[in-house]
């Protein structure tokens, strides 16, 4: 099932995951120091040493506390589609394999001002091939995403991978939009998007199933 058990912190590792999260999302990566941290968090330099060790280890930890669950939920719907399929004897759709990965993100990326602030993070890792930190994210997401296009391949064996992993890459585009700004009129004369969570993801999925198919 690929599937890995979380990471139990102490309370004083959850204050401080907390603390970076928000920073990092609001102040961004690079512009918080661990001294900010630490001094938001109430704690001392020789806590964030002793339980994370480096900057670089506490992102690192921010990622995987809320990736861990996520990407969890993502592999377990997306081998339950790929279960049934194969045990209805047909090809899995390409809505049904992109549902199995943007229904439990978008869910997530709405469940609370937290998740709302992990999201940015993720948000700006995706959208900046120069970060550095930006390794860890995609390392992180490795096994996943090598899932999803595995059975985008199936569902799609006409498309060339070249031209899937593009449209892959527009997918990833597109619900890094759905989860940030969908909600912000694009002018003063376009009416407010609808917000209920579940119109989100069927019109995100419809839109983006489109785009994988042939033409």
């Amino acid at each position: 099932m690929n599937y890995i058990a979380p990471v139990k912190y102490s309370a004083t590792q959850e204050i401080i995951l907390d603390t970076a999260e928000h920073l990092f999302a609001t102040q961004g990566i690079h512009a918080t120091t661990l001294r900010a941290i630490t001094s938001t968090a109430k704690v001392n330099l020789a806590a964030v040493n002793y339980h994370f060790g480096s900057k670089k280890q506490l992102i690192q930890a921010v990622l995987l506390r809320r990736m861990t669950p996520l990407n969890n939920e993502r592999h377990r719907q997306l081998n339950a589609i790929i279960q049934t399929a194969r045990d209805e004897n047909r090809r899995t759709t390409v809505a049904e394999i992109l549902h199995a990965f943007i229904e439990p993100t978008l869910h997530f990326s709405q469940k609370n001002m937290a998740h709302k602030d992990f999201m940015s993070i993720v948000s700006t890792l995706m959208m900046n091939p120069h970060n550095e930190f930006r390794s860890l994210f995609v390392s992180i997401m490795k096994p996943l995403i090598d899932q999803l296009f595995a059975a985008l391949k199936a569902a799609l064996p006409t498309i060339p991978s070249t031209t899937l992993q593009m449209r892959l890459q527009f997918t990833l585009g597109t619900l890094t939009f759905a989860m940030r700004e969908i909600d912000i009129p694009i002018s003063a004369q376009q009416q407010q998007p609808a917000s209920d969570i579940e119109t989100l993801i069927d019109e995100t999925v419809s839109f983006v199933s489109a785009g994988m198919e042939p033409l």
